[in-house]
């Protein structure tokens, strides 16, 4: 005869299980019946002669280390540097970002705006106060310390040839350097994980279930300002 803690101690490994391993094998299970009834159709390729004007925004804060790495990467994109508006916004920064930036000698062609601010209000107030100067109908926003592929935003607009989507999330990338490679690897795996299982939910509802601030989104210009919480 079991006893109640015998009961309890297999239910919540049960619980446990499901959480971190069931949870995913459920999940792939509905998939692939899903795919048998409704295949999902082949990318199409982005197509050069209709692609919108897009606005790249990058908040940053005492960012210097990596801000001019930022920038070249920006400028590296392979999306028509005509259809591009740069917008950096420093609020509150007291470091050399906004003079790297400022000093910052584009290529011919390029549009970058600086906007600073020295009082500090945090990442969403200095997004909500550049918003009113965007003119395109997409906004792209990004972390002055992620790097991005050079056909992201070529990958991107495509999906909004379809008038069904309304926000378009990137796939965070772990890079790792040997200096810590220990501390680093545990985060990569742990995202790889977290992507699989944010995709696969994403590939049956069909839903955004969040968005990551790395590269955290692309939206409509309906969506203009975010909402602040205390």
């Amino acid at each position: 005869m079991f006893t109640i803690s015998f009961v309890l101690f297999w239910v919540s490994v049960a619980v446990v299980f499901y959480t971190y391993v069931g949870y995913a094998i459920v999940l792939w299970l509905l998939l692939k019946v899903k795919k048998l009834f409704y295949p999902k159709p082949d990318d199409a390729e982005p197509r050069r002669g209709s692609l919108p004007a897009v606005t790249f925004l990058v908040a940053a804060y005492n960012e210097q280390d990596c801000i001019i790495e930022k920038i070249e990467n920006s400028l590296a994109f392979s999306y028509p540097r005509h259809l591009i508006q740069f917008y950096f916004v420093t609020d509150g920064s007291n470091d050399n970002t906004s003079m790297l930036i400022q000093n910052y000698i584009l290529p011919d062609g390029a549009k970058l705006k600086l906007f600073h601010e020295p009082t500090r209000k945090g990442k969403i107030a200095a997004v909500n106060r550049v918003m009113p100067f965007v003119e395109t109908p997409i906004t792209i926003y990004s972390d002055a310390n992620t790097m991005i592929n050079q056909d992201a935003i070529l990958q991107i607009v495509r999906h909004y040839e379809s008038p069904k989507v309304g926000a378009v999330a990137g796939e965070k990338r772990i890079h790792l350097h040997e200096k810590d490679q220990a501390s680093s690897a545990g985060e990569g795996l742990y995202w790889k994980y977290e992507s699989l299982l944010k995709n696969g939910i994403q590939n049956y509802i069909r839903w955004l279930v969040r968005l990551a601030n790395f590269f955290q989104f692309v939206l409509r210009f309906m969506n203009r300002r975010h909402p602040i919480r205390l």
